[in-house]
């Protein structure tokens, strides 16, 4: 799981972005924050397929999608009135500020957000993992029954617990055909994506909406 010192990262260059006095000073910050943002991405995705039960796991992913695609919205609309309402030397540097202000949403994240029980485990952090079920348990008005044991669980913990992965596990199969698939399918969302987001508060301001 990506740790809350990645999101600051994200953030916090992404503020420090709108202070840049070149190009070459905002290129720096936007790749930094890059790099915070690609290993925050697919967390979400990481925690749904850890916390879903499988049945109702496709259903998690796609509201899931479906609130990132109202937050690409957001920002387009936000971008739009700042853009239509402000001299283009300062808009950008509004947008980025309003972009790294999200930093403002860590201590919520610190407190609430779980770690994952597999990660804990991994760490020896075993009486965290036992806390943690037994708030699921009292959740579900389940009792603290220790011997009450998944054997599909059991089996996944303990072909994983001894698999050594490298990178190099993504150019075998199974995963090549499976990351091939995903890339094509996330490609062409992306590019629109980025696209609207980039050009969208300018086409909207151009055309009057805003």
């Amino acid at each position: 799981m990506a740790s809350p010192k990645r999101i600051l990262k994200e953030s916090g260059y992404t503020f420090v972005a709108s202070f840049s006095q070149s190009i070459t000073e905002l290129v720096i910050c936007r790749f930094l924050a890059g790099l915070g943002q690609g290993a925050v991405f697919p967390v979400p995705y990481l925690l749904l397929s850890e916390f879903v039960n499988k049945r109702a796991r496709g259903t998690a992913v796609g509201l899931s999608n479906s609130l990132l695609g109202f937050a690409y919205g957001l920002n387009t609309l936000v971008g739009a009135l700042i853009v239509g309402h402000m001299p283009d030397s300062e808009a950008w540097r509004v947008l980025l500020m309003l972009g790294g202000a999200t930093i403002l949403i860590m201590p919520v994240v610190i407190i609430f957000l779980p770690e994952s029980p597999r990660f804990l485990l991994k760490i020896g952090q075993v009486a965290k993992v036992r806390r943690f079920v037994e708030r699921l348990e009292d959740v579900s008005n389940l009792p603290h029954d220790e011997t009450l044991i998944n054997p599909s669980s059991l089996r996944v913990l303990e072909v994983t617990a001894a698999r050594r992965v490298s990178l190099f596990d993504f150019a075998k199969p199974p995963y090549l055909i499976r990351c091939f698939v995903a890339y094509a399918a996330l490609l062409s969302p992306f590019i629109v994506f980025y696209v609207i987001t980039l050009y969208g508060p300018s086409i909207l301001s151009r055309m009057g909406a805003v």
